[in-house]
């Protein structure tokens, strides 16, 4: 449980986070408690993503449900794009978490696919981001929408590959004070 880990309150002298498999609600209990458990003048970094990370899924995402009929979950598609939080969002959370000196680094880093197929078996797509980007569709109309999606990119591509982006962020600073 990333709001109550199960160490004592300023224990470590450097304390590292991966946010990148975290979903966005859950980012700021993390920092908080990674915080927590550092001692004061320790060093603390985070890594995350951060807004604008897989704008090209959910564009094509967006039209793969008014393609399936299902233009009523437009909204779901605007609410994973606004949820990602921002980079200044990411330096705000640590400074409020007791961080110092807070600095941070963003890489674009991307993923290529070569077809729609191999998108939707890769580990991360099938198994971390897509079971949480489809969860406001119904169940009878999830392979609807998937095979939408896949005939997207595969159109879209035009035989070249389909990337997807994302903003990778390492937020840092040094804990000034007892939580």
């Amino acid at each position: 449980d990333l709001g109550t880990l199960s160490f004592h309150d300023d224990q470590f002298d450097l304390v590292l986070g991966n946010g990148s498999m975290v979903a966005p609600p859950q980012l700021r209990k993390m920092i908080g408690e990674i915080a927590r458990v550092a001692r004061p003048g320790a060093s603390v970094a985070w890594w995350l993503a951060t807004a604008s990370s897989f704008g090209e899924f959910f564009s094509i995402y967006w039209e793969a449900l008014l393609g399936a009929g299902l233009d009523e979950h437009g909204a779901e598609v605007e609410k994973l794009i606004v949820e990602r939080p921002t980079v200044r969002d990411a330096q705000q959370w640590a400074e409020q978490a007791g961080l110092d000196g807070v600095a941070s680094w963003t890489n674009i880093e991307e993923f290529d696919f070569e077809s729609g197929e191999q998108f939707f078996k890769s580990p991360l797509i099938a198994d971390f981001l897509v079971p949480t980007w489809i969860q406001s569709v119904p169940k009878a109309s999830r392979k609807k929408v998937m095979k939408e999606l896949a005939r997207i990119i595969d159109e879209e591509r035009h035989s070249g590959e389909f990337t997807l982006t994302l903003k990778a962020t390492l937020v840092m600073g040094t804990k000034g004070r007892v939580q």
